[in-house]
């Protein structure tokens, strides 16, 4: 994450392996990002915490989740919400011309990596997910919304 760092954005590390439902999801990432005192652990307030990002100002953002699996799995509605407020924050930087990317990633399973981003990364449909095929498959991207469905967690998951 350095070469990100250098060029003055702000990256963020989230563990999502305790990660199982809405509160701990919360927390995780008001820890990972440093989120100020007056984060209020529910969903408005991350939806505030991710477009103001006053408190870490930067260029542009990435935020390397891992094992979102276990989020994903354990509470899919919650789940469905996250994603949703991901993409509000996207389409808000988005109109400032600000990277913002969420890098996903499931240990332990192969398939497809994922990130949200910001229009002036996947200039093809806009604010959305881009998507770069496992090793395994040919070396191509396409760019989409996020959805659950857009996204093959696991082998048994579609």
């Amino acid at each position: 994450m350095d070469e990100v760092t250098d060029q003055g954005w702000r990256a963020f590390y989230v563990d999502g392996a305790a990660v199982m439902d809405k509160a701990s999801f919360l927390d995780a990432f008001a820890v990972a990002l440093g989120f100020p005192s007056y984060f209020g652990q529910n969903w408005d307030a991350l939806e505030e915490c991710l477009t103001e990002m006053t408190w870490a100002p930067g260029t542009g953002y990435v935020i390397l989740w891992d094992d979102v699996a276990n989020f994903a799995d354990a509470a899919p509605e919650q789940w469905e919400t996250a994603l949703a407020i991901f993409n509000q924050a996207a389409d808000y930087w988005q109109a400032r011309d600000v990277p913002f990317y969420l890098l996903v990633r499931a240990r332990g399973i192969t398939g497809a990596k994922f990130r949200i981003c910001s229009k002036t990364l996947c200039s093809k449909t806009g604010a959305g997910i881009c998507r770069e095929q496992s090793d395994s498959s040919p070396r191509r991207s396409s760019c989409r919304r996020l959805t659950s469905r857009s996204i093959n967690l696991s082998s048994n998951r579609r």
